[in-house]
């Protein structure tokens, strides 16, 4: 699975994620942005930021379910023991 923001320094993640799409069909493809551009591929998934964690792995299991030949493990081999970042508060 690829996930990419869509603001980076060199190139769009949307741009990215659509090479990469080039390059491996079979992947899910998950776009990430604040602000989403107009035109998004219907391969490409997306979640608007801020979000909270639970609705981004329900998006990533939508994705798995959209390409049911990828293993889960390819997409969060520690998804059981990951937990988000406590920020100080």
């Amino acid at each position: 699975m690829a996930i990419s923001d869509y603001s980076m320094p060199s190139m769009t993640g949307l741009e990215l994620l659509r090479s990469v799409g080039n390059l491996r069909p079979d992947l899910p493809l998950l776009l990430m942005s604040a602000l989403m551009p107009a035109r998004i591929p219907e391969n490409i998934m997306t979640i608007v930021k801020p979000m909270r964690f639970e609705s981004l792995i329900r998006v990533v299991d939508m994705c798995m379910e959209t390409y049911p030949n990828t293993s889960a493990l390819e997409v969060l081999p520690n998804a059981a023991t990951w937990m988000p970042p406590v920020l100080p508060g």
